[in-house]
């Protein structure tokens, strides 16, 4: 059974496109491909290539997805969020591709801590790490060991 709605084609629920030739399309001649079987191609090639070939299916979409940040001896993903409990308020920084932003300005670990205490502080025994395959949160000391 089928049903036409717009330029739709419903045929036993599952759904194909019915592409209208137009003057000026010519994946026909120029492929040899009908419209449709161009058109399968290209989405069988994306879907063969997202997971490994970044380069050529869509770049701006995975260009963070390897990078972090390196805080000696850990690596910090992509994503991950850093907090600080200082005061009785938590102060939160995120890693953004390989920087640290803290207050919408890159930093490192370490001086994060310093400013949000105004004081000399070992960042890995008061920050504490949520990276984005996390559960919950983690002291950076634990993270390091």
């Amino acid at each position: 059974m089928h049903e036409d709605v717009g330029n739709r084609r419903w045929h036993c629920g599952t759904p194909s496109l019915n592409i209208p030739k137009r003057p000026g399309c010519h994946v026909e001649e120029e492929s040899g491909l009908d419209p449709v079987a161009a058109i399968e191609q290209g989405i069988r090639y994306y879907i063969d290539k997202a997971d490994w070939n970044t380069d050529d299916v869509m770049p701006d979409v995975f260009e963070m997805r390897d990078k972090g940040h390196i805080w000696e001896p850990i690596s910090l993903p992509h994503g991950t969020l850093i907090r600080m409990k200082y005061k009785g308020e938590h102060h939160y920084a995120k890693v953004v591709g390989d920087q640290v932003i803290y207050d919408g300005k890159p930093t490192t670990p370490s001086k994060l801590a310093n400013a949000i205490a105004g004081s000399n502080r070992n960042a890995w025994h008061d920050l504490w790490v949520k990276r984005p395959d996390d559960e919950g949160w983690i002291k950076a000391d634990v993270l390091r060991r």
